[in-house]
């Protein structure tokens, strides 16, 4: 977790990545920022998922973004829900 002087910086560029929806750019905040991620890179797969949920859960983005996502994450067989690993339902 950055430290409270760097969580503008921090805020900023997690929003950036989200919203760029592109591998690249989000690999780059995970690794600058010690964030892990599945290696996982499949279409569907828990690398994605990952980056849907993290969107569902940023109150930064609009809601028309988060519902994009949680749209995504319906039609792969996922739950919005963050913090469960929960396929299907």
């Amino acid at each position: 977790m950055p430290a409270p002087r760097d969580l503008a910086r921090f805020r900023r560029e997690r929003n950036r990545a989200l919203r760029s929806l592109d591998a690249a750019t989000i690999d780059r905040f995970c690794a600058a920022w010690g964030v892990p991620m599945p290696a996982d890179r499949s279409p569907g797969g828990p690398y994605w998922a990952g980056v849907h949920k993290a969107r569902v859960a940023c109150l930064d983005l609009t809601e028309a973004e988060r519902q994009a996502s949680r749209r995504w994450l319906a039609a792969h067989g996922y739950r919005p829900d963050v913090g469960r690993a929960v396929v299907g339902a």
